[in-house]
């Protein structure tokens, strides 16, 4: 962000579901955007590639992959 305008307090994040992509929520976001909320798209591991990546990623590395995003929001936020 510029300096001198303050960050948001809250910020929200999107995860897709198994079949899903972060373009599902795109009819959300200028709905939830006016408030000043900053928002995220996480696209999980092995997702967003190929067939290959995705068949070689596993629940385990979705967690661990989303965990560390949230842990690292956390420094930036008050709310998530």
């Amino acid at each position: 962000m510029e300096k001198g305008i303050p960050m948001p307090a809250d910020a929200i994040i999107f995860i897709h579901g198994h079949m899903g992509c972060p373009a599902q929520f795109s009819p959300l976001l200028p709905l939830l955007h006016t408030d000043g909320t900053a928002l995220y798209h996480f696209t999980l591991p092995g997702h967003g590639g190929t067939f290959d990546q995705f068949i070689k990623s596993s629940h385990q590395q979705w967690q661990s992959a989303f965990t560390a995003f949230v842990r690292e929001l956390q420094t930036e936020y008050k709310h998530i």
